[in-house]
């Protein structure tokens, strides 16, 4: 029983230090850009403008499809709370843009990043896709690996798919805002001016990232060792190719892992562990 409670403050201080951590990103983003708003004008071109309209777009379509779908009973009101609840997490990730962005321009113009970017995209997303399953399917022959209900009732609806599609493309955007613009960015420019290496950045920005998704499968630690590998990739995709790549890296994996959940529809017999 003292385990379990344990395991309950865990998972509930590893959300809280999520929202926490989006929290603070998105109160100096908007610090930031009150502030210095003519540098966040010269920055904030109108494609971040129209990258960041998308996103609400995008939100509210998921969102009204959330509704939709509860009206149709082919999702539970837990999961639908979710799909509204991410709404809050998009806010946040749009108010730290600017400041992302400002973060990402002073670093490209003081770091010469290498070239090749399309190709550095594929071949990370190829080891970010090769670490992510490849652990979990290690963890799959030692324990029953589980998701919790309400994803896992999203990801194995059939016509929830349609909704997840969506989320799978926004996710990905939201969350490197927060943790690889905003998170490691500011940690970079600390260590920019300590003089130490951005890997500590890189580091500390996938642990708090791998945190942030604890409790999402039995046994505990197991995402969050998944989780802090593509972390560690994404991060320092970020480093030598910026914002961009890892975004795309990070799209790569998720609408992957929705394919597979595809397929898993389509040939059951074919996969005897969940991923």
């Amino acid at each position: 029983m003292t385990f379990d409670i344990l395991l309950t403050f865990y998972r509930a201080g590893a959300g809280l230090l999520y929202l926490g951590v989006a929290a603070a990103v998105a109160l100096a983003g908007v610090m930031f850009a009150a502030s210095h708003f003519g540098e966040v004008r010269r920055t904030f071109t109108w494609g971040h403008w129209i990258v960041a309209g998308g996103t609400l777009a995008v939100q509210f379509l998921v969102s009204a499809a959330a509704v939709v779908l509860l009206v149709a009973e082919a999702i539970k009101p837990a999961t639908a709370v979710l799909v509204f609840s991410n709404w809050l997490v998009v806010l946040m990730a749009l108010a730290a843009y600017p400041l992302g962005v400002w973060l990402e321009d002073r670093h490209r113009a003081n770091e010469e990043r290498k070239p090749g970017e399309l190709a550095a995209i594929l071949g990370w997303t190829v080891l970010i896709l090769v670490w992510s399953f490849g652990s979990m399917l290690t963890i799959n022959a030692f324990v029953e690996v589980k998701e919790a209900a309400n994803l896992s009732e999203l990801l194995m609806s059939p016509v929830a798919l349609l909704a997840f599609l969506p989320i799978a493309l926004l996710a990905p955007f939201v969350e490197e805002i927060l943790f690889r613009l905003g998170v490691q960015g500011v940690l970079e420019e600390g260590c920019r001016r300590v003089g130490i290496s951005p890997m500590a950045a890189i580091i500390v920005t996938s642990l708090l990232f791998a945190f942030g998704h604890a409790g999402m499968v039995t046994p505990d630690g197991a995402k969050e060792l998944q989780i802090f590998g593509v972390g560690l990739i994404l991060g320092w995709l970020k480093w030598r190719h910026g914002f961009r790549a890892c975004v795309a890296g990070h799209m790569g994996l998720n609408l992957t892992s929705v394919v597979l959940q595809v397929l898993l529809f389509v040939f059951p017999e074919s996969f005897t562990t969940g991923v």
